[in-house]
């Protein structure tokens, strides 16, 4: 493990702390370097960021994954095969649905996908990338792939 000099260290040679920082990517990215959970990682961040400026609204921030894991806390897993599990939150309403067989990922656009393309990323590829890394961590599947899906109410 490294020490937290190590990352302040490389935090400050990587990054300026201003207004437009986007700490999400900062740590996906120092989480990676690192190889830490992520909570060790927001630890490190808030920790350099709490250093080099006052401005509280820099230091509360949510992270892809904190979404994700959000999302799908508020759901009910519903078994539809030995291959096919849907993600169902409180409204009723379908959130993800995990094809083993196929190997997919789907993701309701409403209620996910369009957050991240307002919050985090505009990019299909990089929220994909995102949510495949998100799928390993959570499930410990590799070779799932991620895809939008829109319904209609």
């Amino acid at each position: 493990m490294e020490s937290r000099s190590e990352i302040q260290r490389y935090l400050s040679k990587h990054y300026v702390i201003n207004s437009s920082i986007e700490l999400w990517r900062i740590h996906i990215q120092i989480g990676e370097y690192f190889n830490m959970t992520p909570d060790e990682a927001k630890s490190h961040i808030l920790h350099y960021v709490s250093d080099k400026t006052d401005n509280s609204s820099l230091l509360e921030y949510e992270y892809p994954y904190e979404f994700l894991n959000t999302k799908l806390s508020e759901c009910t897993e519903k078994i539809i095969n030995k291959n096919k599990t849907e993600y169902v939150n409180k409204g009723g309403d379908w959130v993800f649905e995990l094809d083993i067989e196929k190997q997919f990922f789907w993701v309701r656009r409403s209620l996910v996908w369009a957050v991240f393309e307002d919050r985090y990323i505009h990019n299909y590829y990089d929220i994909q990338d995102i949510i495949k890394t998100w799928l390993y961590d959570t499930f410990k599947l590799r070779d799932i792939t991620p895809f939008v899906i829109v319904i209609n109410p």
